[in-house]
């Protein structure tokens, strides 16, 4: 069920307190194990790539950088619809870890088109919502796809363009 941000930051606060629940998780890898145990579920209705086909764990992507080592992405996942890599983030200082999030997705976008590794989407998981990194999506009208999950509710957080008629309600 995709769920609008508000268009402005005048209900950004109730979006961000009502979408925060990391209660349901100590950590990420209890998020990742949650996610993996409904993969079928996590495949089609929350990132929408139709039946389930396949899915990796800490996929590297073949490119090593300076350091020696590979990147890894979190998910690697293959729905009937496409390939999707999703980087989830369970974080415990919200904005910074969010915000780097949006860096570390960059990234595996950058190294994956270098070395013509095909993928559909990319897409940032989190049990925390906070405005301003969809604002950052949004602004630069970056590839990622954001996406809210716990354990009672999932969204795709997308824009919701207010119409005449919603204005005068």
């Amino acid at each position: 069920m995709p769920v609008g941000a508000p268009k402005d930051n005048k209900n950004a606060e109730k979006w961000t307190n009502r979408l925060n629940v990391k209660t349901d998780f100590h950590n990420e890898k209890e998020y990742q194990d949650y996610i993996e145990a409904n993969i079928e579920k996590f495949t089609k209705d929350v990132i929408g790539l139709g039946k389930y086909i396949s899915h990796e764990t800490n996929k590297a992507i073949q490119i090593q950088n300076f350091a020696g080592t590979k990147e890894r992405v979190d998910l690697k996942i293959v729905g009937s619809k496409g390939v999707a890599m999703v980087e989830l983030k369970y974080p415990r200082h919200d904005l910074p870890e969010l915000r780097n999030s949006i860096g570390q997705c960059l990234n595996y976008i950058t190294t994956a088109k270098k070395v013509g590794y095909k993928f559909d989407k990319m897409g940032l998981v989190s049990p925390v919502y906070d405005q301003r990194i969809f604002d950052i999506i949004q602004e630069f009208n970056l590839p990622i796809e954001l996406y809210f999950l716990s354990k009672k509710q999932h969204s795709k957080i997308t824009v919701c363009q207010t119409t005449e008629d919603q204005k005068k309600i």
